[in-house]
């Protein structure tokens, strides 16, 4: 029997070495069982074990400091690439971005005054460019609504009237996108115009509103209030008129003891946009009319016929009404109104109320009907309700609904 030996032992590597007069060629062969040594009758097998596989370099390489040294590494990268990441997000500049944010123009003279001229854009179109970050915190806020407006700083010294300004120039150092590290890079429209005006103080008198009836006297604690605003605006306002609809203290129907009121607001004539007054006045003090009833002959009312309105937009019907005036209306009342409707000031006039219906219009109906008197307030009917004729026919005339008196 063979015998097997160690590749390490001297002896047998020298005895193993094939003399230089041998008849036969000594050699290794490596086959699958091991590596063979010699050869001819008698060779020597020898196993040799494979290269490890996968398995074992990573058993080894986590065994004992090889397992310590790559735990220091991975807590070591890990934290270097979420760094990494993080200086990426905030730091690497986003291409540009288009975002449509509203507008607002802040003055910076003393007693300056600017607005948009009619018919200018509110909102503007920027082209912005910043950090990733950045940019998703702008979107978050305009999504929640909390960006607010993007301000247009202008200069003290435009001089007053319509300017053309360029908004890029207006933005400034702090705005909407600078908080946010985000550079402007262009804006539509590039130029605004804008109204430039200087802000003025004076006086205007007190008034009560016009069409107030049943009072002889209406006597503001104050006779003249101080407005402010564009002197544009300023200039053409003649009064501050009371407000004083509403208001329950004045439904005394028939009481002849004078009222005040508290805390009237006021409001100067013509809306102004942008002028500042008074808001209130102490007291006003109303000195109610001789409220003795009077009768009183209208010598002609106006029938007005009413209907749903889905049915205004038909071409198809008119509406004849007879007769279309009613004679001779007899009324009562406070001797005041009363003379304003003989007189024919009063706002609004009486008049008629037709009311037709769905059906009527459906059938083509026609018929005697009661009409409803539209009268102010403290003024009656004296006798019945007055009646007309209708008839509703085909419509001759391009008129959604012709009304025919």
């Amino acid at each position: 029997m063979n015998e097997r030996t160690s590749p390490t032992d001297p002896g047998t590597q020298s005895s193993m070495k094939p003399s230089m007069g041998s008849s036969a060629a000594v050699g290794n062969v490596a086959t699958k069982e091991g590596l063979v040594e010699g050869s001819g009758d008698s060779p020597v097998r020898r196993f040799v074990a494979p290269p490890p596989g996968v398995g074992s370099r990573i058993r080894r390489r986590f065994a004992g400091e090889n397992w310590r040294a790559t735990g220091v590494n991975i807590l070591i990268t890990i934290p270097l690439a979420l760094l990494v990441w993080f200086w990426a997000y905030n730091e690497l500049i986003e291409p540009s971005t288009l975002l449509d944010r509203p507008v607002e123009l802040r003055v910076t003279g003393e007693g300056q005054f600017a607005k948009l001229t009619p018919g200018e854009p509110t909102s503007l179109r920027f082209d912005v460019r910043g950090p990733k970050a950045s940019i998703d915190r702008l979107r978050d806020r305009i999504a929640k609504n909390v960006a607010g407006p993007v301000y247009l700083s202008l200069p003290a010294d435009l001089p007053p009237g319509t300017q053309r300004v360029p908004v890029l120039e207006l933005l400034g150092g702090a705005n909407l996108f600078a908080d946010l590290r985000l550079s402007v890079q262009g804006v539509t429209p590039s130029t605004l115009n804008i109204e430039v005006d200087q802000i003025v103080e004076r006086d205007v008198r007190v008034e009560a509103p016009i069409g107030l009836t049943g009072f002889k006297s209406v006597v503001p604690s104050v006779a003249n209030v101080r407005v402010r605003g564009p002197r544009g605006q300023v200039d053409r306002i003649e009064r501050a008129v009371m407000q004083l609809d509403g208001r329950p203290e004045l439904d005394r129907v028939g009481s002849t003891e004078p009222i005040e009121l508290q805390a009237v607001s006021l409001m100067p004539t013509g809306e102004p946009d942008a002028v500042w007054v008074e808001n209130t006045i102490p007291r006003v003090k109303l000195e109610p009319t001789d409220t003795t009833e009077l009768r009183y002959v209208i010598p002609s009312v106006v029938v007005y016929g009413s209907m749903p309105g889905s049915f205004l937009e038909e071409r198809s019907t008119r509406v004849i009404i007879t007769p279309p005036t009613l004679a001779n209306v007899e009324v009562t009342g406070p001797a005041t109104v009363i003379a304003q409707i003989r007189d024919g000031t009063l706002e609004p006039f009486p008049e008629a109320d037709l009311r037709l219906t769905r059906e009527d219009i459906e059938t083509m109906s026609s018929g005697t009907r009661t009409v409803r008197l539209l009268l102010p307030p403290g003024v009656s009917l004296v006798g019945p309700q007055p009646t007309v004729r209708f008839e509703i026919a085909p419509a001759t005339s391009v008129t959604p609904l012709d009304i025919v008196p």
